[in-house]
């Protein structure tokens, strides 16, 4: 199975997806190739797992095609605030921003990596230490 989904950078927003389901369990599962397409237009932010939830959870769609899909996001989110980062004109990334969806979403982005303090020195922002 293989999910390939256009984002609009600027926004966030699926603009486009599909889905390629070259072989399946069963031969029903054959109808779900169009089931994503309901979350055409949702933005990649906050609710995002509870809006696909609900457009495609369940009896609505496949959990695998949904698993995929809820797993591309954080990579979509990362690619996007290091997209936004080499542009000074449209750096973004802020203290809050870098918390809640890149550090410590892996080992390049840990807390006290050198990318992770790169970036906060750029920026000038201090980062409080790991809560936990």
């Amino acid at each position: 199975m293989r999910i390939c989904l256009k984002v609009d950078i600027s926004s966030l927003t699926i603009a486009d997806i599909e889905v390629e389901l070259p072989a399946t369990p069963k031969e029903e599962c054959g109808e779900l190739r169009k089931s994503l397409e309901t979350i055409k237009g949702l933005t990649m932010t906050s609710g995002f797992t509870s809006n696909v939830k609900s457009r495609v959870g369940g009896r609505k769609g496949c959990i695998h095609l949904t698993t995929l899909l809820l797993t591309m996001a954080p990579a979509v989110l990362q690619g996007y605030w290091v997209h936004g980062d080499r542009d000074p004109k449209r750096r973004n990334i802020s203290s809050e921003h870098m918390e809640k969806y890149l550090i410590d979403t892996c080992h390049v982005w840990r807390r006290e990596g050198p990318l992770v303090k790169k970036i906060a020195g750029k920026l000038g922002i201090t980062l409080p230490p790991t809560s936990g």
